[in-house]
């Protein structure tokens, strides 16, 4: 599967040298993760990249369907105006929103959450955060196992403005150099959320 060689997903995988033995750590929140040792080691502290948007995005939906897609990074938030889908090409100015990593690792946590900045409108909309990653030579982004999550359902124009909407994902999953979030909405009813984006991904070096 194309996931697997660009991610390295599960046991054994996360490994660049296929006969290394594998050390099943804990990440500190809980979960066991595979990082690739010739020895058992102490946990590595992981590092946390951060971002939000300093403006609001609006996600909107429509026929059950997302329209758009915000993409937040280092570089802030963008909107994609095309649906989500296992595979994504962003352009040079989508890609400016996007982390940078020096070097492959593993990702042991995705966070993402919006505060609403305006009233939504549908009747029933339901708003998703994923996790995308492409290697740094290439335009095109592949989401990453196990990371689409959904912050909230159900909302309606009655949600206060201001509201946090948040989830996060535990991740055990090898990814290459460029990551970027996207969250996006969904509603059988045309629909718009709009507020901050924020994103949050704890990754630790790649063995």
């Amino acid at each position: 599967m194309m996931f697997d060689f660009l991610f390295g997903n599960g046991c054994g995988r996360c490994c660049e040298t296929p006969a290394a033995p594998v050390t099943a750590i804990p990440d500190g929140i809980g979960n066991p993760c595979c990082v690739c040792r010739s020895a058992p080691v102490p946990c590595l502290m992981p590092q946390t990249l951060q971002a939000g948007g300093t403006q609001s995005v609006q996600l909107t939906a429509d026929a059950g369907g997302a329209t758009n897609i915000a993409l937040i990074g280092s570089g802030g938030a963008v909107v994609k105006y095309s649906a989500p889908a296992s595979l994504i090409t962003l352009s040079p100015a989508e890609q400016s929103a996007a982390f940078v990593l020096p070097a492959p690792a593993v990702v042991r946590c995705f966070s993402a959450s919006v505060i609403t900045s305006a009233p939504v409108t549908g009747q029933s909309t339901a708003v998703y955060a994923a996790l995308y990653a492409a290697p740094a030579d290439s335009d095109t982004f592949a989401l990453v196992p196990g990371s689409t999550m959904m912050l909230a359902s159900a909302l309606t124009p009655a949600l206060p403005v201001g509201s946090a909407l948040c989830a996060s994902a535990r991740l055990c999953v090898r990814v290459p150099a460029k990551l970027v979030a996207a969250l996006f909405a969904s509603d059988l009813s045309s629909s718009a959320l709009t507020g901050y984006a924020q994103a949050s991904i704890s990754v630790v070096p790649a063995a």
